[in-house]
């Protein structure tokens, strides 16, 4: 009987756990997207006809930086996630995104995004800081998780 109860009571933990690990999952995934879509709004005010290197850059941007869930409340069928990211400093990605906008179009292929933006960090002695972002992500489950666009 005991076994029995501890079987059930593990089954139970581990569906709470691997919910819990998809809601977070799920909005980190948003909050990623959402930190894509605001760099590449800063990079449309100044880089045009230029979309190899704006791929690359939000592509870069977003490896280089962290995303964490901070704070899950689930509550039955919905969900709110604060998701902090610690990403490359505005100042940087304002420079690199600068020197982007000015780089022939005919050596965008060529320019390493990487590594000029390590450059770029350590001209302007920011090897150790980062810009901090934050999220909230809503969740509704129907069907499974879904997150919950919000109207603008």
């Amino acid at each position: 009987m005991k076994k029995y109860l501890f079987a059930l009571m593990m089954v139970g933990v581990l569906a709470c756990t691997s919910e819990e690990s998809e809601v977070k999952a799920l909005a980190i995934e948003e909050a990623k997207a959402q930190f894509q879509a605001e760099v590449r709004e800063e990079m449309a005010k100044n880089i045009t006809g230029k979309p190899h290197i704006q791929t690359t850059a939000v592509r870069v941007f977003t490896e280089r930086s962290d995303f964490e869930v901070q704070k899950l409340d689930m509550q039955g069928n919905s969900a709110l996630a604060v998701v902090q990211a610690l990403a490359v400093p505005a100042k940087a990605r304002t420079a690199m995104i600068e020197i982007m906008g000015k780089l022939d179009p005919a050596k965008e292929r060529n320019f390493n995004v990487p590594d000029a933006l390590k450059m770029t960090l350590q001209n302007l002695e920011m090897t150790e800081t980062r810009s901090l972002h934050v999220y909230k992500v809503r969740l509704t489950k129907s069907d499974g998780w879904h997150v919950v666009k919000e109207q603008k």
